[in-house]
């Protein structure tokens, strides 16, 4: 027997009818879950954000999925390298800064500009940086009359 022999067979052979009994007890379980159902006029109606959210997944999200994928990937890999590029110098300077009073400030500063002088080879500028800044004269800074 070939397979459209067998379809043919199987197309015209009559229906199998139900038993009445299963038939019966079927219908009998749905008329009771009609009964005990609460009746409600209709769903709930979404709210404004919900279908804005809906919205937007499905028309700008969705479509563009692998584009979306690409960009988080991508600042990913950017806040990755500015975290490993970041060594800390700048937060412990600050911390180091905040409990030095003023003037270990102003002498670290000196300090450090020594230091640098004298890695410059420029003997003028580090005997300046010894002598200390003359005050800023007593007089107005603009030209404009008082």
């Amino acid at each position: 027997m070939n397979p459209d022999e067998l379809e043919r067979q199987i197309a015209n052979a009559p229906e199998p009818k139900l038993p009445a009994k299963w038939r019966n007890e079927i219908l009998d379980r749905a008329a009771g879950e009609l009964k005990t159902a609460p009746v409600s006029a209709a769903p709930p109606l979404p709210e404004a954000h919900d279908t804005a959210i809906r919205w937007i997944w499905r028309e700008i999200v969705f479509p563009l999925r692998h584009g979306w994928s690409a960009l988080a990937a991508v600042w990913l890999f950017i806040l990755g390298v500015n975290f490993a590029a970041d060594s800390g110098d700048d937060a412990r300077a600050q911390r180091t800064a905040s409990r030095l009073s003023p003037t270990e400030l102003e002498r670290n500063y000196d300090q450090r500009r020594l230091l640098l002088a004298e890695l410059l080879g420029d003997k003028r500028s580090a005997q300046q940086s010894d002598e200390k800044d003359p005050p800023p004269p007593d007089r107005p800074r603009s030209e404009a009359p008082l």
